[in-house]
């Protein structure tokens, strides 16, 4: 966190600092305990008496779903300020490789967070229940929603490993604020030593396709007939490439 984004935040990183590690703090919190219950759990429940796997479910779920609500509570109120921080607009969720990134880590959040519900609403009521029941129960209550427990957490871990894959990603692109996005569109006049004005305009003027307008005139504005083509050439401002041809085509086809 003190190295990350967060640090290189204009003004004051203090408050983004924490929250970032808060953030950090509630997804080791949450996949970590995923990991235990998904690989650690089953290997001690095969081992264990039906009352021990009853006592030691109906102690464990509820008490991580709490937990795991906590973190998902601190992980979506810091995700949030963190989205604020980051990016500006909406437009650049979709126009800049952190927006991206950012977007494909929503997406596997969202099953993975009803997954969760679903965990936390069903299985944590049931394993109480069976717990409550221990003394009196003749068969191992627990079989069946063990075993539907079980793969919903081997899911969850799956789309956690998702998630932490966008992350990594994210953490290695700049944030989008400090990509120049303008989508006003361009226009601009050239004039000539002798009066000829150029002007050319791109509309939207952003990623996708766009109109490209050329238009060429005399001093008065009227058009100058004898113009036998227009040569448009892209350039990219990042790095040198050289210039790409992207058109050559008579006045009269523009």
């Amino acid at each position: 966190s003190a190295s990350g984004h967060a640090s290189a935040v204009q003004g004051n990183p203090v408050l983004p600092v924490v929250m970032d590690w808060i953030h950090l703090m509630a997804g080791g919190v949450w996949v970590g305990g995923l990991v235990q219950l998904g690989l650690v759990l089953p290997r001690a429940l095969r081992t264990a008496t039906p009352q021990t796997r009853t006592r030691l479910l109906g102690y464990l779920v509820p008490r991580f779903s709490w937990i795991a609500a906590a973190s998902v509570a601190a992980l979506s109120l810091t995700g949030v300020y963190a989205g604020l921080l980051y990016v500006p607009s909406w437009t650049a969720m979709a126009e800049t490789p952190f927006g991206a990134a950012l977007s494909g880590k929503l997406v596997l959040m969202a099953p993975l967070l009803a997954v969760a519900a679903i965990n936390l609403a069903i299985f944590h009521p049931r394993f109480r229940q069976a717990l409550g029941r221990l003394g009196r129960a003749k068969t191992d209550e627990t079989r069946t929603a063990r075993l539907i427990f079980g793969r919903l957490v081997a899911l969850e871990v799956v789309l956690a490993v998702g998630v932490l894959a966008a992350t990594a990603i994210l953490t290695g692109l700049p944030p989008a604020y400090t990509a120049e996005l303008d989508v006003r569109a361009f226009n601009e006049m050239h004039t000539t030593p002798g009066g000829e004005r150029l002007v050319l305009s791109v509309v939207p003027n952003q990623a996708g396709e766009n109109r490209i307008e050329v238009s060429v005139t005399d001093a008065r504005g009227r058009p100058i007939e004898g113009v036998a083509s227009i040569d448009l050439g892209l350039t990219m401002l990042e790095m040198e490439m050289g210039t790409h041809p992207a058109m050559r085509a008579p006045l009269s086809q523009i």
